[in-house]
């Protein structure tokens, strides 16, 4: 796993093909009561920034145009770096001149934030058809440590949908949670993260997570039901990967607390880890698409 220089704001994933051997090596990557929340948001996502998804810009980026930035943000709390919008092509150098991704806010109030993003990416010949492109994500660092053992509530909904697909297209949709023994963690990947749990709401044509499939599933919920992975990242971050039993989870609505608490502590999670980022988004290895979220709320304390 490469660390980038945008570490502090972007979270890592860990994948491979299910075909292949070689994996990727993808980016950089509270007190609240979700239903009593004001105009302000719960507080778990933070008071919405005035102005910060009204006008409706697309973050923009293009090869070859000489103008856009490879790493766009849109911070949607007032309180700087606690809830993000990304727009990461962290990986343009695998692609031709015509590749583009575009990210955009569409609303953010109450606490349930909607927003889409549009890629479509052309590989060089010589492009590693494993190695995820780029990362639009919607992340959360929150605002008060947050320790395993203490945690009351990780409630989460996402209803998100795929239009415009190309025939060629590979990429996941999927959480991306980063926990730490330290407190005061600010850094991913081989720094001070001592675990990354991935839950996979899509696997779409052939992409699987690093490491080994451990032979054990959990549910999360009646609704929701996925294989364990694990197996050691770069710079050896223990990854756990929750894969989809069924192909697409497009509307999920879950509390994940006794996921985090209880059911992957056999995996290697310990009571005593702290959350440091929950990020949120699709990785595409190859081709194009459109992913709308419609609805993302997050509620943890």
């Amino acid at each position: 796993m490469k660390l980038h220089s945008c570490i502090h704001t972007i979270s890592f994933f860990f994948i491979y093909f299910i075909t292949s051997d070689t994996y990727c090596n993808p980016m950089p990557k509270n007190e609240s009561r979700h239903g009593n929340t004001t105009d302000n948001g719960n507080s778990s996502l933070g008071k919405p920034k005035a102005g910060a998804c009204s006008n409706n810009q697309w973050m923009t980026w293009e090869q070859g145009s000489g103008q856009s930035s490879t790493f766009g943000k849109n911070e949607l709390a007032e309180t700087d770096n606690l809830y993000t919008l990304y727009n990461n092509v962290y990986n343009a150098g695998q692609v031709k001149q015509g590749s583009r991704q575009e990210t955009q806010c569409l609303s953010y109030e109450k606490g349930v934030l909607s927003w889409m993003t549009k890629f479509q990416f052309y590989l060089y010949s010589t492009g590693n058809p494993t190695s995820v492109l780029s990362y639009s994500n919607i992340r959360l660092k929150p605002s008060k440590t947050i320790q395993l053992q203490d945690l009351k509530k990780f409630k989460t909904s996402w209803d998100w949908k795929l239009s415009d697909q190309t025939d060629d297209l590979v990429t996941n949709v999927a959480y991306d949670v980063f926990t730490s023994l330290k407190s005061d963690c600010e850094g991913q990947g081989g720094g001070c993260a001592s675990h990354e749990i991935m839950i996979w709401l899509a696997a779409i044509n052939g992409a699987a997570p690093i490491g080994k499939f451990t032979g054990k599933t959990v549910k999360i919920g009646s609704k929701y039901e996925f294989d364990v992975w694990s197996g050691p990242g770069p710079d050896n971050l223990a990854v756990i990967s929750l894969y989809p039993k069924k192909t697409q989870y497009k509307t999920f609505d879950a509390d994940l607390k006794q996921l985090f608490t209880n059911d992957l502590k056999e995996f290697g999670l310990k009571s005593e880890e702290y959350i440091t980022t929950i990020g949120a988004g699709p990785e595409p290895f190859k081709g194009g698409a459109k992913i709308t979220t419609s609805k993302y709320t997050l509620d943890v304390y």
